[in-house]
């Protein structure tokens, strides 16, 4: 049987998976995983579909099993760890994918330090597996989910080995290259965005975000906490990206700074009036007012869409339109006109 294999520094007190609440883990601003429910949500959603967990804290074995009870007529599977009850039935965590199993047991294993994770094959069954002194292991037989997950682990976790564009109090910024080619929304280096409707330009990874039980948040939540991060750049270099974006589809970005005034994202605005000085422009205006201006001032005018148009008028840098004399480019004749007036 083939399991993927995660370990970590310490051995685990077999508590942490009985005691729903009990965390070490409570006012610490590093900590990556939550509170003493993640690893029961965890637990419970992979013996939910049926996957094989063998847990070691150093060389013993934290025994996990599963015992039927009857509740108003109907049936729950009750989790026994190391031979006791525990409250947690395999329904609790209802909405937890394999994905955020696996995902919540390496974020624990990140924090307490020298996470290591493989796959591994069996070849006299599970007896095959054991722990070792000071570390704690966990396997997690493997299925079709958690080949996907391994095979694109970019896309959910940020090695901590990459630098950042951008790295500030609220969050860091990466390129989508970094975070397996796409972009994508992270808490703590940790991937959290439940879809992607809401598309950035760039990924994100906030130091704090308020995640819900399932610990995935959606995409426009994210949007809006991107204007923490952004607005606390002053890398030119993503300035220039934001406006010369030609994806076709407007990027969550300029949506998150739309309603973000100059006081709360000083840096971006004075390094965007930089980047527009830099690269020649004089005005801005908006794309359906292209012929209405001078060939002259035109050339001079960075043509942009509604939004992107309104977070740019925030700053010093003026409307094209706002210049316009309109009474050049009329004359007043009498009635009737002709066909060749």
């Amino acid at each position: 049987m083939r399991y993927l294999k995660i370990t970590n520094s310490g051995e685990l007190d077999h508590r942490a998976m009985t005691l729903m609440g009990a965390s070490d883990k409570r006012g610490d601003g590093e900590a990556i995983g939550f509170f003493g429910s993640g690893n029961k949500y965890a637990l419970a959603c992979l013996l939910r579909n049926n996957l094989t967990v063998k847990i070691f804290s150093g060389e013993t074995e934290i025994t996990v099993e599963v015992r039927n009870t009857e509740f108003r007529s109907k049936t729950f599977g009750v989790i026994w760890i190391n031979g006791e009850a525990t409250s947690i039935t395999t329904e609790t965590g209802p909405k937890w994918k394999v994905m955020d199993a696996v995902r919540e047991f390496w974020s624990n294993a990140l924090d307490e330090g020298e996470a290591e994770r493989n796959f591994i094959e069996t070849v006299s069954g599970d007896s095959s597996l054991y722990g070792l002194p000071g570390i704690t292991t966990i396997y997690i037989q493997s299925c079709p989910e958690i080949n996907f997950m391994f095979s694109d682990w970019d896309k959910y976790f940020i090695d901590p080995e990459k630098l950042p564009v951008h790295k500030g109090k609220h969050g860091s910024l990466y390129l989508a290259e970094q975070t397996g080619k796409i972009s994508n929304y992270f808490r703590r280096g940790v991937w959290c965005a439940q879809e992607r409707n809401e598309e950035p330009l760039f990924s994100y990874s906030f130091n704090e975000i308020n995640l819900p039980e399932s610990r995935l948040v959606s995409s426009f939540v994210g949007m809006r906490e991107i204007a923490r991060v952004l607005g606390d750049c002053d890398n030119p270099k993503v300035v220039k990206a934001l406006l010369s974006n030609v994806t076709g589809t407007l990027p969550a970005e300029w949506k998150s700074m739309e309603y973000v005034y100059n006081s709360m994202a000083e840096k971006f605005y004075k390094t965007l009036v930089e980047v527009m000085a830099e690269s020649g422009f004089q005005y801005v205006g908006g794309i359906q007012d292209r012929e209405r201006v001078s060939s002259e001032d035109r050339a001079k005018t960075l043509w942009c869409e509604y939004i992107p148009l309104r977070v740019i008028e925030r700053t010093s840098v003026p409307n094209v339109m706002n210049k316009a004399e309109y009474k050049k480019g009329y004359q007043v004749i009498g009635w009737p006109i002709g066909v060749y007036d």
